[in-house]
């Protein structure tokens, strides 16, 4: 019953898209000492999760249109900075 009523509470007004974006960011929710990171960041060839949460979306139009988001947010990479791999 807890986990419904903090689920509902999350997601209550939002769209399927939001509910995506919310959920892929809760994903790489990562809390690390500075020292951590450092090592992470020495020894993983991967992003540390904190730029996979942003990264990632502020390359997406579909984040920028889920959320109403202007070009000059800061979560929108406009066309000239935007990194399209696929």
């Amino acid at each position: 019953k807890a986990y419904e009523s903090a689920y509902k509470a999350l997601t209550d007004g939002m769209t399927q898209d939001q509910r995506f974006f919310l959920n892929f960011a809760t994903v790489w929710r990562r809390s690390f000492t500075p020292q951590e990171l450092d090592k992470r960041i020495a020894t993983d060839e991967h992003a540390p999760a904190n730029f996979r949460a942003i990264a990632a979306p502020s390359n997406m139009p579909e984040f920028a249109a889920a959320f109403s988001c202007k070009p000059t947010d800061a979560m929108v990479r406009g066309d000239g900075k935007r990194i399209v791999i696929w």
